[in-house]
């Protein structure tokens, strides 16, 4: 069981770090990218 307070275990299945990283950063462009396009500074 996973401890508590370890919140990557219990929300994701085991994933190679490198794999979260590029998915979260893909998701952080995407909505980056979304924000300036329909805010811009």
């Amino acid at each position: 069981m996973p401890q508590k307070g370890d919140r990557t275990h219990s929300v994701y299945p085991y994933i190679p770090y490198e794999d979260i990283k590029r998915k979260l950063d893909t998701r952080c462009r995407a909505t980056i990218c979304c924000h300036s396009r329909r805010f811009p500074s």
